[in-house]
């Protein structure tokens, strides 16, 4: 038994290691990469894109005070209620719009607007990604 014993790491040693072996693992390593940093961005633009949908209702609310407050959507309302006479007045009417244009509460919702769009898209790849990782066997 001892002879056997010390005669199986020699037989081991001996025998041949599989034809493309190291590029398996090799390629198995880059997946198990590929698939680790999926994850970690899809936990990140997942938490964005909830907090960014979350923060959507106040600065609509937000925007929709800003709006009610300066005017803005009284003069809007014009452009359908009394065309001719805006197209008469165009220039002042236009300037009156940019006066009150509601910028903070606008560059607040495009924002969100915007980070939405981002992490939904990366969301999106990111997930496939992982999907398609995460379910390749060797």
């Amino acid at each position: 038994m001892t002879q056997n014993h010390y005669q199986l790491p020699n037989q081991a040693i001996n025998q041949q290691i599989p034809a493309g072996l190291f590029d398996k693992v090799i390629l198995r390593l880059e997946q198990e990469k590929k698939l680790a940093r999926a994850k970690k961005r899809l936990i990140i633009f997942s938490i964005v894109l909830l907090v960014s949908v979350a923060v959507s209702f106040p600065i609509g609310k937000l925007l929709q005070n800003e709006i009610i407050q300066s005017g803005f959507g009284q003069y809007i309302s014009l452009l359908f209620y009394d065309f001719k006479t805006m197209l008469t007045y165009w220039p002042d009417f236009s300037l009156t719009l940019l006066e009150t244009l509601p910028a903070i509460g606008l560059a607040g919702i495009l924002t969100v607007m915007l980070a939405i769009i981002i992490s939904l898209k990366s969301v999106i790849t990111d997930g496939k990604t992982f999907l398609k990782l995460s379910h390749t066997h060797f």
